[in-house]
């Protein structure tokens, strides 16, 4: 299996060469669309070694049966064009209305530059979601860049609510949140079963796993807290070698 998390953690291992030698941005964002330009190139790339091509098959898998979704190539991409955004808004002084518009043109240009790739020789360019070509890429980077500007909009023109804070914190521990969830689906298949009940079944499932989320990431709110505070302590200088 090779999903998301697998793909995450051998990004990283690129993300981090990248974020330590390079400090253009738009070097980043070359990278990230060199990574894209290829992908199509070297997918399906194997050898006829079993451990090896475990490891292949998370860079450049294009093959369902082998259930590997998220390959390095071309998902990475995604995340070094993030990267290219994150160094854009350090350079901004953290100009949050500024990198939103931002991302708004560079989404525009990106879905221009992408859709006609896409529905006009999509065998290349698409070829399915989860091994997408090159304009793929471009092309939902552009999407994932309007919405994100879409949500900024609102979420700062809206009074904020209940529903507001909720989509904030779950903003804010996205990682953990997603990270909770996908153990408890998968450790749950194994209670539960796995595509063998009807839609009743399956949305009150989705219901008790949303509230089991919610209810381990506020556990985990509380270690952390808890973990700061006797670090804070231990840190703090002894009262009484003051007096």
């Amino acid at each position: 299996m090779g999903d998301i998390l697998q793909l995450a953690g051998m990004s990283l291992l690129f993300v981090g060469f990248i974020r330590e030698y390079v400090k253009n941005k738009y070097i980043m964002l070359a990278i990230g669309v060199f990574v894209a330009l290829i992908s199509r190139e070297v997918s399906g790339l194997t050898l006829d070694y079993p451990v090896i091509n475990y490891v292949l098959d998370l860079l450049f898998n294009t093959d369902y049966p082998a259930y590997v979704y998220f390959p390095v190539f071309p998902w990475m991409a995604f995340i070094i064009i993030g990267m290219f955004f994150g160094k854009w808004f350090q350079e901004l002084n953290y100009d949050t209305q500024q990198i939103f518009r931002n991302m708004l043109y560079i989404g525009l240009l990106f879905i221009a530059i992408g859709a006609p790739l896409v529905f006009l020789y999509g065998d290349y360019h698409y070829n399915g979601f989860y091994h997408m070509g090159p304009g793929g890429v471009i092309y939902f980077a552009g999407w994932t860049l309007l919405f994100l500007w879409l949500i900024n909009t609102m979420t700062t023109k809206v009074k904020e609510n209940r529903f507001i804070r909720v989509l904030k914190y779950c903003s804010k521990n996205l990682t953990s949140m997603y990270m909770i969830q996908w153990i408890l689906i998968s450790w749950g298949k194994g209670i539960f079963g796995y595509r063998q009940h009807e839609i009743g079944y399956v949305s009150v499932l989705i219901l008790f796993h949303i509230m089991l989320t919610f209810s381990v990431q506020t556990l985990v709110d509380i270690i952390r807290k808890k973990k700061t505070l006797i670090d804070f302590n231990s840190l703090s200088p002894d009262k009484t070698a003051l007096k």
